[in-house]
This record gives C-alpha cells, sequence and structure tokens, in this order.
C-alpha cells in the first residue's frame, strides 16, 4: 500500500522467547496466562512489547500462544505518521494514529542455540 510504503517494507516480524520457569506448572494447569516479551520490526523500527498471551499446552513440545486482548501500537513509533497524514489528506477523512495487533502462535521447543523456524516452513 502505497502510503505506508508496504513495497519497501512488505512484512511484520515477531520475535518472542518464552522462558521455560514460567510455565513449570503448564503440564497441571494445560492452560495460563502470561506477560510475553517481544520483538516487533516494523516499517524499519524494531520495538520491545510485552504482550499479555494466553499459554496452551498442545503436547509435551508443542504450545499455543494467544494474545487476550490487541496490542496497541502507536503509528509514530513505527515511523507511519507521514502516510497516515498523506491517507488523511486523499481521504479526506481523520484516522485514529494507532494500530491493533493480535498474535497466534505456535512454539515447538527446540534445542539450545538451534536457529529459529521462519514461518510458513
Amino acid at each position: 500500500f502505497l502510503f505506508f510504503e508496504t513495497f519497501t517494507y512488505p512484512e511484520a516480524v515477531v520475535t518472542a522467547r518464552i522462558d521455560p520457569a514460567q510455565l513449570s506448572d503448564l503440564a497441571a494447569a494445560q492452560r495460563k496466562q502470561i506477560e510475553l516479551p517481544v520483538t516487533l520490526s516494523l516499517h524499519g523500527v524494531e520495538a520491545q512489547l510485552t504482550a499479555p498471551v494466553a499459554v496452551t499446552l498442545l503436547g509435551n513440545d508443542r504450545v499455543a500462544v494467544a494474545t487476550v486482548q490487541p496490542i496497541i501500537l502507536k503509528l509514530e513509533d513505527f515511523e507511519l505518521n507521514p502516510g497516515r497524514e498523506k491517507l488523511e489528506e486523499a481521504a479526506g477523512v481523520t484516522i485514529t494514529p494507532v494500530g491493533l495487533v493480535s498474535l497466534d502462535l505456535m512454539f515447538d521447543r527446540t534445542a539450545p542455540g538451534s536457529a529459529p523456524v521462519p514461518a510458513g516452513t
């Protein structure tokens, strides 16, 4: 999309690592809510965020992780305000300068030091 330069920045990348200590009781609980530190790379800007997530045990080495509420992103933090302003001017409308992001992820336990597997592989 021209105003947000998606031709230059076609992806948003989220990176997260779950501390196993936070999930030490997951086998008994099956599901629990935690605060998960994540790194979001969007529009050439990288930011550290904390997301309230629900972690669900799916197997011995797999968990599902989903946000319990959307993460609110300020467009100015990702240098997206100029695009928003152009879009407002072109459309003749006012656009709230925030975006909402939800995550629904799967994590597989891997050996220490192993490379992360990109989404879709």
